[in-house]
């Protein structure tokens, strides 16, 4: 698969681009939006302490895992991931380049590594990096839709 953070980069030259009637957020937006999911993940997970997990993953979680796929519209984001009203490429890049460095952590980190998920509950590494690769597909879905 390609790399999801290079794929979010191909849009930041469109970081300004809106469509309202499709999303509040500009191109820009979700790409920010991605990348902070994707390192806030990395960091959790670096900072987990394997076996102490609190809770398993919850039947929503299984549910789109499984279907690989985020309805549209239903999520609601964490503040800790929501975007800044504006953001520069020169921004946007250098989050780029910090969730790269996080993600690239996560293959060394135990199976047992977890972050947990506000709706789909603790997600183990594994998990964890395909929830990143289905999060990163449904932002870029709908930039495609927003770039249109």
């Amino acid at each position: 698969m390609t790399d999801p953070i290079a794929r979010l980069e191909i849009w930041f030259p469109a970081a300004n681009t809106c469509a309202p009637t499709l999303s509040a957020w500009s191109i820009g937006a979700h790409c920010e939006h991605a990348l902070l999911a994707i390192r806030g993940i990395a960091e959790s997970m670096a900072t987990s302490l394997p076996g102490a997990e609190p809770q398993k993953i919850t039947l929503v979680g299984r549910v789109v895992l499984a279907a690989r796929r985020i309805p549209r519209g239903k999520g609601v984001s964490p503040t800790s991931v929501l975007p800044a009203p504006t953001i520069s490429t020169e921004a946007l890049q250098a989050l780029a380049a910090y969730a790269r460095a996080a993600c690239a952590q996560i293959p060394e980190l135990p199976r047992q590594a977890w972050w947990r998920h506000h709706l789909f509950g603790v997600l183990h590494r594994d998990l964890a990096q395909r929830f990143i690769r289905i999060h990163t597909e449904h932002h870029l879905r709908i930039i495609a839709e927003v770039h249109r």
